[in-house]
C-alpha cells in the first residue's frame, strides 16, 4: 500500500474533530514520516494515549510525536544527561548486533557507551571487569553470574516496600486490610522464588496492587504510590541484571542478542510535558516540550516538575541548560528552520521558570529574551477541569 493511500486512510479516523483540520493540513509530511518510523514505539508509548492538540498558543500548537529536537543525534537527556539515540539509530544499530558474532556483543556496545543511561552503563561495566577476570564474553552467561551477587540487594528493597504497605494495612477497613495482606504474601512468596530464573513481576505486582478495592480514594492512591516505589531495572543496576539474566514474558530466558539491544532501547529520545499532561492537557504545544530518554521519560511518568527536578536539582538544572543550548546551535544553524522554533527555548525556559515559581531562571533575561505578550501567553492558563485543578493544586504544594 502507497503511503499517502495509508495517511488518507488512517489520519482522518484518529483525527476527526473539526477544530484540528487545519493542524492535520500543516503536519501531513510529519504524519507520513511517522508511519514509516513507528511512532508507536516500545518501551515508552505515550503517543497511543487519546488526546488533544490544545494550546494556549496556536501558532506552536504542536503533538508531541512530531518534535524536532528528537530527530537530531547526540542531544543529551534533561534526566540524564547522557546523548540521545534517535530511533533511526537505534534500528541501525539493532540490526547490525543481528549481524555480528554474538562474542562481540560486549565490543560493538563499548562504542555507543556514551549513550547509555547510568543504569545500563553501570551494568556495562560490571559485565566488562567479569569479562577480563573470566574470559567470558557471551552476554547471557556474564549475566546470569552477576545474579546471584545481585539478588539478595534487590530482594532487600523489594522487601522494604512490602513492610511499608504491611503497616498501611492498618489504615484500611478489615475486608481492604485482608485483601492487602493476601496480596503482600503473595509478593513474598514471589520475591524469595531463589531457584526460579523468572524474575519478580513488577507490572503484574502494581496491576495486583491497583485492582485492589479501597472505597477511599486518597488511601488508595497513596497504597498505589507506595508500590510504585518498589525497584525497576529502568533505575536500579541490580534489577537490571535480575530481570535479563531471567526468562522474559513467555518465560524463556533472555537471550544475548536480546539483552545487547536492551543496552541501547531505552536511550531513543523521546517528547516529555514540562507539565505534565495529566496535571494540564492544555499545553500541547512546543514551549511545553523537552527531550529525554524514553527509559527516563518511563521513570518520570506524571510527576509534577519539581518533584522530578529536586531528585537531582543540580545536575538536572545543568542537564537542561546543555540540551537547550544544543538545541539553540540546531536552530541557529539552520538544521532546525521552522518559524515555529525560533523562540522555542525562551519560550520552554520561561515556562519551567514559571513552574518553580520564580526559582528556577536557566538564563539571564537577555539570553533568551520574551516580550510582556509573549510572557502571557504563558502566563496566562487556559481554563481546566476539576481534575486537572486538583493536580494543579498538588504541583503548588510540591514546589
Amino acid at each position: 500500500m502507497k503511503i499517502n493511500a495509508i495517511s488518507q486512510t488512517i489520519i482522518p479516523k484518529i483525527y476527526s474533530k473539526k477544530e484540528d483540520n487545519v493542524f492535520i493540513a500543516n503536519n501531513k509530511e510529519n504524519f507520513k514520516q511517522n508511519l514509516l518510523l513507528n511512532t508507536y514505539f516500545y518501551p515508552v508509548n505515550f503517543t497511543s494515549r487519546k488526546r488533544t492538540a490544545n494550546s494556549t498558543i496556536p501558532s506552536l500548537r504542536l503533538r508531541s510525536s512530531n518534535f524536532l529536537p528528537n530527530r537530531f543525534q547526540d542531544l543529551p537527556c534533561c534526566s540524564c544527561g547522557k546523548k540521545m539515540l534517535t530511533k533511526k539509530k537505534y534500528y541501525e544499530i539493532k540490526q547490525e548486533l543481528e549481524n555480528i558474532d554474538p562474542n562481540k556483543y560486549l565490543e560493538y556496545l563499548g562504542q555507543y557507551k556514551e549513550y547509555m543511561r547510568p543504569v545500563e552503563e553501570s551494568v556495562y561495566n560490571q559485565l566488562c571487569e567479569l569479562s577480563k577476570k573470566e574470559g567470558e564474553t557471551d552476554l547471557r552467561t556474564l549475566i546470569v553470574s552477576l545474579r546471584e551477587n545481585e539478588l539478595p540487594e534487590l530482594q532487600k528493597k523489594q522487601m522494604k516496600q512490602v513492610k511499608k504497605m504491611n503497616k498501611f494495612a492498618k489504615y484500611l477497613t478489615l475486608n481492604e486490610k485482608k485483601e492487602l495482606l493476601k496480596k503482600t504474601l503473595e509478593l513474598e512468596n514471589e520475591i524469595y522464588k531463589k531457584n526460579s530464573i523468572a524474575p519478580f513481576r513488577r507490572k503484574i505486582m502494581l496491576d495486583n496492587i491497583r485492582n485492589i478495592k479501597i472505597s477511599n480514594k486518597k488511601k488508595h492512591e497513596k497504597l498505589i504510590q507506595i508500590a510504585e516505589g518498589f525497584p525497576s531495572s529502568k533505575d536500579l543496576s541490580s534489577a537490571w541484571i535480575v530481570k535479563y539474566s531471567g526468562s522474559d514474558k513467555e518465560n524463556k530466558p533472555w537471550n544475548s542478542l536480546d539483552i545487547a539491544q536492551r543496552f541501547l532501547m531505552s536511550s531513543v529520545a523521546t517528547t516529555d510535558h514540562i507539565l505534565a499532561y495529566t496535571i494540564d492537557p492544555n499545553h500541547n504545544d512546543i514551549t511545553n516540550y523537552i527531550g529525554m530518554h524514553s527509559g527516563c521519560n518511563e521513570i518520570k511518568q506524571n510527576k509534577t516538575f519539581m518533584h522530578w527536578l529536586h531528585e537531582d536539582k543540580e545536575n538536572r538544572i545543568q542537564y537542561m541548560k546543555n540540551y537547550f543550548l544544543a538545541v539553540q546551535n540546531l536552530i541557529d544553524s539552520k538544521k532546525i528552520n521552522k518559524p515555529m522554533y525560533k523562540n522555542y527555548v525562551a519560550y520552554a525556559t520561561y515556562r519551567i521558570y514559571k513552574l518553580s515559581k520564580d526559582t528556577v531562571k536557566l538564563f539571564d533575561d537577555n539570553e533568551f529574551p520574551l516580550t510582556d505578550d509573549e510572557k502571557a501567553l504563558i502566563d496566562t492558563p487556559k481554563p481546566v477541569n476539576n481534575q486537572s485543578q486538583n493536580n494543579q493544586l498538588l504541583c503548588n504544594n510540591v514546589v
